[in-house]
């Protein structure tokens, strides 16, 4: 995913951990390498990417991740090299791995032997201060937004020169392969696709047909090779169920299981992408390599506001759909949710990515990370005490609606609790057209629902919003006349 950081928001929950060692499931070590863990386990990871440090998402969420995400331009300048050691101090002092993401944004003739060198010596004094390392390359390499994308020829010989230096030099050091979920593959319309004609044109039209579709591998012609390659990745986020992106859409169930496989239809609504192989079976079982799903978040769409669905709905889904995959994706063994706010062009506003910035949304993560055998760098202890600008507003109260024959005008009152946050406004939704909510201001108390079919029963959802989030839902069914 393309990177433009946006700001830290405020800390939404404290609470306080003790030290120690102990992890959530054993591990089991390999020979060199970070280790894998045991069957029928996962790492718990986050990518924090500079916008929080790993000492305050443990404090507010209670969960000690065993993976933390950073980003790096490469080659290595001494700037960035300062700053990633104090990043690996932050890590270190959670007994956390550090999942470094390098971005050759010069282009990949700037990946040369003195820089991966340079990057392998850097990467074995961490691995000296006692802290795993997991590099991913050039992620995303076979999109059309980076300086490093849809080249497979140079990408590869790339790749295979970081990783022979880091295989000889940093013992504790995984090199990870991690393209792009597949689906609008060749992406056409990026600085970086493929032309016509071209050698590398000719390596990515897999099916020899002259043309780049879907019904091309969008995976293998970018993938270095078993002995260069430690760990499979893939970045596969929800980022909404039809063009135009932007709108907040609840994820379908079934849809991380059917993307993964390359089963997915689009489900009437979106693209059929069927024609994708199965990443998991053909690159992480067929190859005898953990996986890590490098990247993963449902889109909500907060400025400016959009129709849709609601936060709570939305992450929710993905969350139980990602965490709860567990036994039908086995070599599965690290799960890193992006933990970031940004701005997405391709969305139109800024994307809270995160899921744990609502107090309710994180208690889901919660619940499903500590029931589903994921490994932490230390066993979590129970949620922190929630303050009092922490906790969304429980449901409105008194919801009654009035009808006329195309109209239905739903009013209501204010929760019984705020949860010590002031009310900030209302989402009120059709709940058969996720497309069809209203947002209305703190002390406006009814929204009106037009163009509607006579004589047909509709329901509709109110949610209050403040400081913590989206609160808990009213409902209520009426018919028009």
């Amino acid at each position: 995913m393309r990177r433009i950081w946006g700001t830290v928001l405020a800390l939404v929950v404290a609470a306080s951990l003790a030290t120690g060692n102990l992890t959530h499931a054993d591990e089991a070590h390999a020979a060199d390498g970070v280790p894998v863990p045991a069957d029928g386990t996962a790492y718990f990871g986050v990518a924090l990417a500079g916008q929080e440090t790993p000492s305050s998402y443990v404090q507010r969420t209670a969960l000690r991740p065993a993976s933390y995400g950073e980003f790096a331009d490469f080659p290595l300048t001494s700037t960035t090299k300062q700053t990633l050691s104090t990043a690996v101090e932050a890590i270190k002092a959670q007994n956390g791995k550090l999942f470094l993401t390098l971005e050759p944004h010069g282009g990949l003739a700037t990946v040369t032997s003195a820089a991966a060198a340079d990057l392998a010596t850097t990467v074995a004094g961490y691995n000296a201060r006692g802290v795993d390392v997991f590099i991913r390359f050039a992620h995303e390499m076979n999109g059309s937004w980076y300086s490093w994308g849809q080249q497979p020829a140079s990408y590869i010989a790339a790749f295979r020169l970081v990783a022979d230096a880091v295989h000889a030099a940093a013992p504790q050091t995984a090199m990870v392969w991690a393209p792009n979920y597949g689906g609008g593959y060749p992406y056409l319309g990026g600085a970086y696709t493929a032309k016509s004609g071209t050698a590398d044109f000719q390596a990515l039209d897999t099916n020899g047909n002259g043309t780049l579709s879907m019904s091309d591998n969008p995976y293998s012609p970018y993938y270095p090779g078993d002995s260069y390659v430690d760990w499979i990745g893939l970045t596969q986020y929800h980022f909404g169920n039809a063009r135009p992106y932007g709108e907040n859409e609840t994820p379908e169930p079934g849809k991380f299981s059917q993307q993964m496989q390359g089963t997915y239809t689009g489900n009437g609504r979106y693209e059929d992408q069927s024609a994708l192989p199965d990443f998991h079976r053909d690159f992480a079982v067929a190859k005898g390599k953990p996986m890590v799903l490098a990247e993963t978040g449902a889109l909500y769409n907060e400025t400016p506001a959009q129709l849709g669905n609601t936060e709570y709905d939305i992450k929710t889904a993905w969350i139980n759909q990602v965490y709860g995959s567990r036994s039908e994706f086995p070599q599965l063994k690290l799960i890193t949710w992006f933990e970031v706010r940004k701005y997405e062009s391709e969305a139109g506003g800024t994307v809270d990515w995160r899921a744990t910035s609502n107090a309710s949304i994180a208690e889901v993560l919660r619940s499903r990370v500590l029931t589903g055998s994921y490994v932490f760098s230390q066993t979590p202890t129970s949620a922190p005490a929630p303050t009092p600008d922490a906790v969304p507003p429980s449901a409105p109260t008194s919801l009654a609606s009035s009808t006329t024959p195309n109209r239905v005008v739903i009013s209501w009152k204010a929760p019984s609790s705020t949860g010590g946050s002031p009310v900030t406004g209302y989402l009120a939704c059709r709940s058969d057209s996720p497309s069809s909510c209203i947002t209305v201001g703190a002390t406006t108390m009814s929204a009106t629902f037009d163009q509607l079919t006579r004589k047909t029963s509709y329901s509709f959802t109110v949610r209050a919003m403040n400081a913590a989030g989206t609160g808990q839902a009213a409902s209520v069914t009426t018919k028009t006349k």
